[in-house]
């Protein structure tokens, strides 16, 4: 589903602060 992907997309996004790709303990 698509639509999915891209909703977990944005949501990532969110908490990838500093554009990386990844989400650290310190984001």
């Amino acid at each position: 589903e698509t639509d999915a992907e891209e909703e977990l997309k944005e949501a990532f996004k969110v908490f990838d602060k500093d554009q990386n790709g990844y989400i650290s303990a310190e984001e």
